[in-house]
């Protein structure tokens, strides 16, 4: 009663046809963003998602794990869609100034589909389109759950999981550029559990997070390895946050002298002026060769090494101070990590169970 191989052919076809349509119904509804990052004459380029899912209101779109409403500079262009109400929300990492937004309803995706987008009522402020991916509404303080942006797509079915993560970076260097991925909607197969190819640390988001972020008790630095602490003079532990919006690495000004502490007084700032290129630390120890440096997050179910680089290191300029940093200081009492400084992990996000992963192929990172 065996099978003739006319028969096992059509059994193998069949049943290769049939898990390619489960596979086909897996991935209709999760979205993979190509993000090239130009590296220019004076400064690193933005991170822009490439724009083709018919969002016409900006070209390019900035990723923002600050905002959970797609943002855009200008109402100019989005008048006629429907108008929800006005808002007013202060956000150090997209402006320094106060942002009047008025929200609307907008076509993502077909008309069929509607999502939330705040445009600013009098323009100039926001510098960019922002591609809203934090799960809290945050200092936006009028918006309901139903209208942050990923719930939005998981509840009209656009993506499978509220789940995103970013790639690790990588440098082409005959091009000048920086290749990334935003992956929306699903779990990367990189963090299966059946990946033993690397390692994955991860953290929970603590409950009184209003972005995305870890709690760390340490850091440190040097081949010594001297530990500080991530806490405040009241011993309350600083809040640690991570941004894709800039570059820009923002400490606590409490921190500052343990910052120096740290590196042995070899970062320093010399401008109290935020106008002034002295405002970002100066720091001496910057390899000239690598042109960055390591610091180490420590925290009790893991410790990842990050790096601080100076500005010149992906910069075609040749003005640039090889040891200034992006490091600057600010009257807050949290941080600001960007994701330049994780460069060398794929990062994911899970909106849901409110847990960041990372996930590397070098163990000793």
């Amino acid at each position: 009663n065996k099978m003739s191989i006319l028969q096992q052919t059509k059994y193998y076809f069949s049943f290769f046809l049939f898990l390619f349509i489960i596979n086909l119904e897996y991935i209709k509804n999760n979205k993979i963003y190509g993000i090239k990052i130009p590296i220019r004459e004076s400064e690193l380029d933005f991170l822009y998602i490439d724009n083709k899912d018919n969002i016409d209101y900006c070209s390019n779109w900035v990723p923002s794990l600050f905002t959970p409403i797609l943002l855009i500079s200008s109402d100019d262009s989005i008048n006629d869609e429907e108008y929800i109400s006005s808002i007013k929300v202060d956000s150090k990492i997209l402006s320094m100034y106060t942002l009047n937004l008025e929200l609307y309803n907008i076509s993502y995706l077909g008309n069929q589909n509607k999502v939330v987008a705040g445009a600013e009522m009098f323009g100039g402020t926001l510098k960019n389109c922002y591609f809203g991916l934090s799960s809290r509404a945050g200092n936006y303080s009028t918006l309901n759950e139903s209208s942050i942006f990923i719930n939005r797509l998981y509840n009209q079915k656009i993506i499978d999981e509220k789940i995103f993560s970013f790639d690790k970076w990588d440098l082409i260097n005959n091009n000048n550029t920086i290749n990334t991925t935003l992956f929306l909607g699903y779990s990367h197969q990189d963090f299966s559990l059946q990946n033993e190819k690397g390692k994955i640390g991860e953290c929970k988001v603590p409950d009184d997070y209003q972005n995305w972020g870890c709690q760390f008790k340490n850091i440190s630095f040097g081949a010594d390895e001297e530990i500080f602490g991530l806490e405040n003079e009241k011993n309350i532990p600083y809040k640690i946050y991570f941004s894709t919006e800039n570059y820009d690495i923002i400490f606590p000004k409490s921190f500052r002298r343990k910052f120096y502490n740290l590196t042995k007084d070899q970062c320093q700032t010399y401008s109290n002026k935020s106008e002034s290129e002295d405002y970002y630390a100066t720091c001496t120890n910057l390899n000239e060769e690598t042109q960055f440096f390591s610091l180490k997050l420590i925290s009790d179910k893991m410790n990842i090494t990050i790096e601080i680089d100076s500005k010149k290191r992906f910069s075609n300029g040749t003005t640039l101070k090889p040891n200034r940093t992006r490091v600057k200081f600010e009257e807050i009492e949290y941080f600001i990590l960007p994701l330049i400084m994780f460069k060398n992990f794929h990062i994911q996000f899970n909106a849901k169970e409110r847990i960041i992963k990372f996930y590397t192929e070098k163990p000793d990172i």
